[in-house]
């Protein structure tokens, strides 16, 4: 019998196109040796359910809706609480985070990163790059594939402290960072010390963007706003961030990235 791979996505206003897109990314390369559930996290007043509950896809849907809509709406706090709510929904041996303007980029995608996981590595996702002011060498909110009942035995809570701290020769392991520098704690930010309470790593996928360095850039041109990530030097998935002002059919980063995807993804 197939494992359950659950995989939550965030939804805000102007997320519904983006995730359709998402879904259809997800179709067009998994394996198919996991059965998928889609959980979708509404954390906004205004979010279109019956557009999403009506997306075509052959995988299941269910939805966690916030209590209170008007509830820290379109901030850190917000999404947070959103992905707690998704995260304590998750039942099943593996669970995923996935922001809705993603989309993965290679074909069985889901076998690559959970070769990853073993009894000591139980999370595997996206990094931060060296221009952003956050933790390193652990993945993030952005997309994060994990051992769904190790990870909830840390008691991993995904929202921000939203304040900065110093980087310490005490810390400097944990973060990822050097020490001196000043790294601001956000979405997520927990992960790390989650981790390191519990015994347990995570491997972060590493940035790559063109406004870091054009050089490394595989799927993206060097005109393209957000990032890849790769696994052994194959694009995996791409993150074109903005995605809640972002207008998903009439911006024209929006419409070049949509474009480039559906190029990539037609020669794989």
């Amino acid at each position: 019998m197939k494992e359950l791979l659950q995989i939550g996505i965030p939804c805000g206003r102007n997320s519904e196109l983006f995730v359709e897109f998402l879904i259809s990314s997800i179709e067009r390369t998994t394996s198919r040796n996991y059965n998928i559930e889609f959980i979708f996290g509404i954390n906004q007043a205004g979010v279109d359910i019956a557009f999403l509950d009506n997306i075509n896809t052959k995988y299941k849907k269910k939805f966690a809706i916030l209590d209170n809509l008007t509830l820290d709406t379109g901030t850190s706090a917000g999404h947070g609480t959103c992905l707690n709510l998704i995260f304590d929904k998750m039942n099943s041996k593996y669970g995923m985070i996935l922001d809705c303007d993603t989309a993965f980029l290679c074909k069985e995608w889901d076998e690559k990163l959970i070769s990853l996981l073993d009894k000591k590595t139980i999370i595997v996702g996206t990094e931060y790059g060296a221009d952003q002011n956050k933790f390193m060498n652990n993945p993030n909110c952005i997309m994060a594939l994990f051992l769904v009942d190790r990870l909830k035995e840390t008691g991993l809570c995904w929202k921000p402290e939203n304040r900065h701290i110093l980087i310490t020769e005490d810390n400097y392991e944990i973060y990822g960072r050097t020490p001196g520098e000043e790294i601001f704690l956000d979405t997520s930010c927990k992960i790390p010390t989650s981790l390191y309470k519990f015994g347990y790593f995570g491997i972060g996928l590493p940035l790559i963007s063109p406004r870091i360095d054009k050089s490394k850039i595989k799927f993206m041109t060097e005109n393209m706003r957000g990032e890849e990530y790769h696994i052994d030097d194959t694009p995996i998935l791409t993150h074109h961030g903005r995605g809640l002002t972002r207008s998903f059919t009439t911006s024209v980063e929006t419409i070049l990235w949509k474009k480039r995807v559906d190029e990539w993804l037609k020669n794989l």
